[in-house]
Formats: C-alpha cells, sequence, structure tokens
C-alpha cells in the first residue's frame, strides 16, 4: 500500500517543511497557512499521520526553471533543498512548462538536483533517475 504526502511548512524562518499524509477529498484534513506575503495555502493539518523518509518514493518539486539534467532554480528559500535533503532515496520529479527549461541556472552548493523533470512537451531523466529505475530508491547521489 502507498499513502500520499503533502508538505507541510513547519517554520518560515528556518524553512523548514514535513511531509503529512493526507487525502485532498476531506477536507477536515486541511487548514490554511498564511504566507508572509499574506497570500495562503493549504496544508495538512498537523494531527495528521507523519511520512517517514522511508516511505517517501517519490516527490513532486515546484520551480521557477529547470535544466534538462536537472538542475533547479526554486524561490531562494531553501524549503525543498532542505526537505530534499532529508530524503535522499526518493525519485525527485520536477513539474514544468517546457518554457521553463533553460540551457544553464546559477547553483549553490546545497542547491539539491531533480532526477526526472516532467513538461508539457517532453520528459528529462538523469543517471539517479536510471538508478532510481532499477533498484526503486536511489542508492548513492553521489554517482550520478
Amino acid at each position: 500500500p502507498f499513502r500520499v504526502g503533502y508538505v507541510r511548512i513547519l517554520d518560515w524562518k528556518k524553512g523548514l517543511m514535513e511531509a503529512r499524509a493526507a487525502r485532498r477529498d476531506l477536507p477536515g484534513m486541511w487548514e490554511e497557512f498564511e504566507l508572509r506575503n499574506g497570500n495562503k495555502v493549504f496544508q495538512p493539518k498537523d494531527s495528521e499521520p507523519m511520512c517517514k523518509s522511508d516511505e517517501l518514493s517519490v516527490i513532486l518539486v515546484p520551480g521557477l526553471a529547470f535544466t534538462k539534467d536537472g538542475k533547479r532554480l526554486g524561490r531562494g528559500v531553501g524549503f525543498y533543498d532542505r526537505f530534499l535533503a532529508l530524503h535522499p532515496s526518493a525519485l525527485r520529479v520536477g513539474v514544468a512548462f517546457e518554457s521553463q527549461i533553460m540551457a544553464q541556472l546559477p547553483a549553490d552548493t546545497w542547491d539539491e538536483d531533480s532526477d526526472l523533470i516532467l513538461t508539457d512537451e517532453n520528459i528529462y531523466s538523469t543517471k539517479t533517475y536510471d538508478q532510481w529505475k532499477f533498484h526503486g530508491k536511489v542508492l548513492d547521489r553521489r554517482q550520478s
């Protein structure tokens, strides 16, 4: 059996998130979280079960831009970089439009890459994706 986990912001100032199991069709599992800019997002309530690292097989990763080899440009806060670093064996799937694919992007040492990029026109895979396909999890991210 599998569960679907959604990210929940733990600490905005520290840029920390966790995954909680929830169902989109049950509104009682969700609460509004107000962002610093006044916008609101829905996230699973703290009372929903936490997803352990070994329970996460795939993580859908948003981004402003991606490269074909898995580099990702986020919003500069580091939420997803910190979150992905805690779940190294999960497949990281960037979801974007083809217009968000760039030849190169600026990168820092703490930036976490995507393993697979899905766009409205193409699928871009990396060596890490091949490793995940064979083993069902990423064994060593340094091999990619």
